[in-house]
């Protein structure tokens, strides 16, 4: 089967590290695939490309170079770069990719099987007019299909956009392992702790209103404040060159530490006490799914995906709500239920639902259909 997986780029993202867990196994399971990229990855290549060399040699990448712009000629040129490519399957990511490959949608829907990806909220990412009218009309097409990442994420599809053939495929990622740089990161990590017993968070998320860093922040400065040590590490990009990034390293006390972009994940994971989440709205988060692969706890807003996957007080803890205060308990009630938590994780460390392998299978069977 031919698949043209396409996205903007491959920057510093969940969305993106997930199309390239999925093309390499799609490969290795003998599929020829190609990663389609649209916007001009030259611009900023260190961000831009920031997954490009995990991209196995079995998968084809192309760069169509496109500009930012709305100019109606992209549309063009997306159309004749699938064209050529002939493929069997073109599979969609990220919330505007469809309005870019919508001319190509209206004219190879006789040759080709679109798939979207549904990687956020609905309720928040898919709920704008343009999106509504795109939904009831290529929706109704027999040839397009959606996956959605958790049962929430599917059951707000089917509430708002019921007309729509969508499935419920869980995000998959690759074997979690740790590497040379392990014993280096674990010093690192320790050096980090404020006191003996301090607990060790791990936030991994780019610097985005929606992850809403604001929230972790002002929770870790009071629960210091209060007598509870914290200390929490923050990776991802965007913290140094843009103004939230100014501001949140402005009320970031000493317990905050921002480290950058960072690609051995795996030995940051089993070097802290948990991850922890802050988000106004997900879809299914790659990092949680990485944090389970690795056996780390989970502390989380009640956010889609977290609230399908995380068992309240047995394998993560969940925010009451998104307030400021429910996110303090959060962390507060892990820190008197760690061990369990930790000792039910390890039993089912590396669980074979949230692999990737087993997530291309539920896409391989849906590509068929």
């Amino acid at each position: 089967m031919k698949i043209v997986e396409i996205l903007f780029y491959l920057a510093y993202g969940g969305a993106e590290r997930f199309v390239v867990d999925l093309s390499n196994e799609l490969a290795r399971k003998g599929h020829d695939v190609t990663i389609l990229t649209l916007k001009d990855d030259s611009i900023d290549p260190e961000t831009r490309k920031f997954y490009y060399g995990d991209v196995a040699d079995g998968v084809k990448y192309i760069n169509l170079g496109l500009s930012d712009s709305k100019n109606p000629v992209v549309l063009l040129k997306v159309y004749k770069a699938i064209k050529k490519l002939n493929p069997d399957v073109v599979h969609l990511h990220l919330t505007n990719t469809p309005l870019w490959c919508l001319y190509a949608l209206m004219r190879l829907h006789k040759k080709v099987k679109f798939v979207e990806t549904i990687h956020n909220s609905i309720k928040t990412n898919y709920d704008s007019f343009i999106r509504r009218v795109l939904f009831s009309t290529i929706g109704k097409w027999k040839w397009m299909q959606f996956a959605c990442l958790s049962q929430t994420n599917f059951d707000e599809m089917q509430a708002m956009h019921p007309d729509c053939k969508a499935v419920k495929i869980v995000n998959g990622r690759a074997p979690q392992k740790t590497t040379s740089k392990l014993v280096e990161v674990r010093e690192e990590m320790n050096k980090l702790r404020s006191a003996a017993n301090s607990l060790l968070l791990l936030n991994i998320a780019r610097c985005n209103k929606q992850k809403n860093h604001k929230r972790l922040v002002q929770a870790v400065n009071e629960l210091n404040d209060e007598g509870v040590h914290v200390d929490v590490v923050i990776i991802g990009g965007g913290y140094d060159d843009t103004e939230l990034g100014h501001e949140l390293k402005a009320m970031a006390s000493e317990h905050i530490h921002f480290l950058g972009t960072r690609k051995n994940i795996a030995d940051y994971l089993v070097s802290v006490d948990a991850f922890c989440l802050s988000s106004d709205h997900e879809g299914m988060p790659i990092t949680l799914i990485e944090a389970f692969l690795c056996g780390t706890p989970t502390v989380s807003t009640p956010v889609c995906g977290c609230i399908d996957a995380i068992k309240d007080g047995f394998n993560g803890i969940l925010a009451k709500d998104f307030s400021v205060e429910e996110y303090k308990a959060a962390i507060r009630r892990f820190i008197e239920s760690r061990y369990v938590i930790k000792q039910n994780l390890d039993k089912g460390k590396g669980e074979s639902e949230f692999l990737i392998s087993v997530c291309a299978e539920k896409y391989i069977e849906l590509f068929k259909r």
